[in-house]
């Protein structure tokens, strides 16, 4: 088992080993109240995938760019 894995792929390493290390039955989970049911494939299933790639491609968006840009300098 590897120890060095992101959040989201603890989870889905956590969903694949649930299903019986079966990717099909990850997608068509039947527990949706699980904690982990919206993060099962390794995403955010609640984030579009418009904001979830500029989200990976501009990690700072610009209300947090210019909020620290505008924050007093000691």
């Amino acid at each position: 088992m590897q120890h060095n894995l992101s959040p989201l792929k603890a989870i889905r390493a956590n969903c694949l080993e649930c299903s019986g290390n079966v990717p099909k039955e990850v997608k068509n989970c039947i527990i949706p109240n699980c904690p982990m049911y919206q993060y099962r494939m390794g995403f955010n299933l609640n984030r579009s995938k418009t904001k979830l790639k500029n989200l990976i491609e501009h990690p700072l968006s610009t209300t947090e760019n210019e909020s620290i840009e505008n924050e007093p300098k000691i």
